[in-house]
């Protein structure tokens, strides 16, 4: 088992040196690591502890880091996917599964698989989408001035292009490394013009009215503590989950909203 991990993650290291080794690309593949290694070695392997020991070996090499607003925005969204964003993703998708009397899977039409396989995906892209939002709006706010509701909605777009456009980018570098150069060929433009039309929703999504709103902090500072709340209220939530339960889910967006309310302005 371990043969396999050591193999995956030299697949992933080689794929992030392909892509520039961005420090964002190694706090992923090192987020990674500590996941797997727990694997190895035996132990529970639950992806919030991954990311926190991933942040703590950071910080022990590179204590500086922690102003780092990369670093910052990294830890956050994830930590916030992970603590909210999944678990309402899971919820959404019980309470919207639809009745088929307890048929077997095999006797489900095609197309109904299709819309079921969809629903799940588009459930899956806005939980997704709303915990990174919630997560980066603090920091947004405190250090560019802006707050992005509209990103919500059009992240459900951009996770699936970005989905797409690194799994082309995977599969050129393994042909590559495989010796079929004419796959790069052929998946490299694509994967450009994704990004390109990437680019373009972009531009275009911010001349919507309302898609981005400038907003101001009272003290920088406030939006570090922002981050702090909303992670320390998931926490306290998924203690009391089975006491909270549909609770779950508004308690935090609520005490947030009521933070952000008292801690910004609108510019």
């Amino acid at each position: 088992r371990w043969m396999k991990i050591l193999a995956g993650l030299g697949t992933v290291y080689l794929y992030v040196q392909v892509t520039g080794g961005q420090p964002s690309a190694l706090r992923a593949f090192l987020m990674i690591a500590c996941l797997w290694g727990a694997r190895i070695v035996r132990r529970q392997s639950n992806p919030f502890p991954a990311l926190v020991a991933s942040a703590v070996l950071i910080l022990a090499v590179d204590p500086a880091q922690v102003r780092n607003l990369g670093f910052q925005f990294s830890y956050a969204v994830v930590s916030v996917i992970l603590l909210y964003g999944l678990p309402l993703a899971e919820q959404l998708k019980t309470w919207t599964a639809p009745r088929r009397d307890m048929l077997p899977e095999r006797s489900v039409p095609l197309l109904f698989r299709l819309l079921d396989w969809g629903r799940q995906w588009l459930i899956l892209v806005f939980s997704v989408s709303l915990s990174a939002t919630l997560a980066s709006t603090p920091l947004t706010i405190a250090n560019f001035g802006l707050a992005t509701p509209g990103t919500i909605f059009l992240n459900l777009l951009l996770v699936t292009l970005a989905g797409i456009a690194i799994k082309l980018g995977a599969a050129s570098v393994l042909a590559g490394v495989a010796g079929l150069g004419f796959v790069s060929t052929l998946a490299n433009p694509l994967a450009n013009q994704l990004i390109g039309f990437m680019v373009l929703l972009v531009d275009n999504s911010l001349r919507i009215p309302g898609f981005f709103q400038e907003v101001q902090m009272r003290h920088p500072l406030l939006g570090q503590l922002g981050i702090l709340l909303l992670v320390g209220t998931l926490l306290c939530c998924h203690q009391c989950r089975e006491r909270l339960r549909r609770h779950f889910f508004w308690i935090p967006p609520a005490v947030f909203a009521i933070y952000l309310a008292l801690t910004s302005t609108h510019g």
